[in-house]
């Protein structure tokens, strides 16, 4: 399923790290702490990026072991 952000949101986006893999999306409206329940996720580099309403995107890549 598609996002369409609304001007007030920002999306935070989870996907391996080849890029081939989308995990998941999220929108985000006022946060200043996350948590993503990883668990379930293979082991493997992932990168969680963070797409906000104005600014460039930020990339966090992780390792889940």
């Amino acid at each position: 399923s598609k996002h369409y952000l609304d001007k007030a949101d920002s999306q935070l986006d989870l996907v391996s790290s080849d890029g081939k893999q989308y995990v998941m999306s999220k929108l985000i409206a006022n946060q200043t702490k996350i948590s993503l329940d990883v668990k379930s996720l293979a082991g493997g580099v992932y990168i969680v990026i963070l797409r906000r309403k104005d600014g460039d995107p930020v990339y966090i890549k992780f390792l889940k072991q």
